[in-house]
């Protein structure tokens, strides 16, 4: 039995566990203030939908689609994100900060190609080969993140925070740090992209 009609519907304040959603398809749902914890969305179709102030606790949600459909203040704790194409969102115009925080989650091949992700929270996540070329990251939360293999071009990371973060490759020439925050040894990676050799 569905949690919920096929047929478009508002839910507010509720809590589900558990749910197994895998490939299953909604369009024009409303959720306000849910929960949604242990949940498996994996290839879900999510078309027109709205999240708002919602959270998901250790759920998959691997290649889950939701064209068109809105996060406001949706936070994603514990949870497994692979393959995800995030530009399919509809994302606020002008962008206000991200809607949406990251913590803790597995990202990789993530999709975030040129999206408005100023503020955003990825602390503890993995992003390995991520795409995140042109993105707007000033101020973003990458503290321990793991970006092996992830892209970085034309990327704003003004005063985002990259302490104890992992495994980035990322050009100095080629994306904006000013005011960017690295720990000293995975520093030491930036002059890559500078062709500069160390020596002791």
């Amino acid at each position: 039995m569905m949690p919920w009609d096929d047929e478009a519907g508002s839910y507010w304040g509720q809590t589900w566990q558990g749910l197994a959603l895998a490939g299953g398809h909604w369009t024009g749902h409303v959720f306000e203030g849910c929960q949604f914890i242990g949940g498996d969305f994996t290839q879900a179709v999510l078309r027109r939908c709205q999240f708002i102030d919602c959270q998901f606790t250790g759920c998959n949600l691997s290649l889950v689609a939701w064209p068109a459909s809105q996060l406001r203040q949706v936070q994603f704790v514990g949870c497994k994100l692979l393959g995800v194409d995030w530009t399919q969102l509809a994302w606020p115009v002008p962008a206000l900060g991200a809607p949406l925080s990251l913590r803790e989650c597995l990202l990789d091949e993530g999709n975030f190609f040129g999206l408005p992700l100023t503020d955003l929270v990825l602390s503890g996540s993995r992003l390995r080969r991520a795409d995140l070329r042109e993105a707007d990251l000033r101020r973003a939360d990458c503290q321990g993140c793991d970006f092996a293999g992830a892209l970085f071009g034309h990327t704003d990371l003004r005063g985002a925070d990259f302490g104890e973060a992992s495994d980035y490759d990322i050009d100095p020439l080629n994306n904006r740090l000013q005011g960017a925050r690295f720990s000293r040894f995975e520093a030491l990676r930036l002059l890559a992209g500078l062709g500069i050799e160390l020596v002791d």
